[in-house]
């Protein structure tokens, strides 16, 4: 039973990303599961370590912060991004966003439709919030071993750096991953291709 929730505590945040993108591909794009699903599937995972270590690797008030911190963050942020593209028809950096917000505050009647347009994109986004506030009781914080904190940032950074290479050696066609990954700043193709969070990197 330990093992069974120690495997759920690891994927729980590879996995709410990989929920966060889906909502953002169904949404935005025409084509959810193409080959930039199986990017997103690929690089949601070692960055998804990284937040679990953070929420992990501390004293039980300090990961219970940091938990809660990550996913509002992730939360307004996909929730921000889809509002922005409904807008601007792009995405941007957190910055931008907050800047654009205020200028979308000019045109107030715009930001208002625009978010009642997007009610259903907007629940979905933030469902994974609600659900762990209502099941907050059953939540653990507690801090894990320093040896598991070494394995899994280990494979985390394999992962990565395996999944770059695996990336930039794909550089077949005119808009190839590699050339979106590293040449360009194509910033809603490589959302399709990669993931919000990846091309936000």
């Amino acid at each position: 039973m330990n093992t069974k929730k120690n495997i759920l505590k690891v994927l729980f945040f590879p996995l709410l990303i990989l929920y966060y993108e889906t909502i953002l591909k169904v949404f935005i794009y025409d084509t959810v599961f193409n080959i930039g699903y199986v990017y997103m599937c690929l690089f949601s995972l070692p960055l998804g370590l990284l937040f679990y270590l953070l929420t992990t690797g501390f004293n039980e008030k300090t990961n219970k912060i940091l938990f809660y911190s990550i996913i509002s963050f992730l939360t307004l942020y996909y929730g921000a991004q889809i509002i922005y593209y409904r807008i601007f028809y792009t995405f941007t950096s957190f910055y931008s966003i907050l800047v654009g917000t205020a200028k979308a505050l000019g045109f107030i009647d715009v930001l208002i439709n625009t978010l009642l347009d997007n009610i259903a994109e907007l629940i979905a986004v933030f469902l994974p919030i609600g659900l762990l506030v209502y099941f907050h009781r059953k939540i653990q914080f507690n801090k894990i071993p320093k040896n598991y904190i070494i394995k899994v940032a280990v494979s985390a950074v394999i992962m990565q750096s395996a999944i770059v290479l695996t990336v930039l050696s794909s550089d077949i066609g005119i808009l190839s991953p590699s050339y979106l990954y590293s040449e360009t700043f194509l910033v809603v193709e490589s959302v399709d291709k990669f993931g919000l969070l990846t091309t936000g990197r």
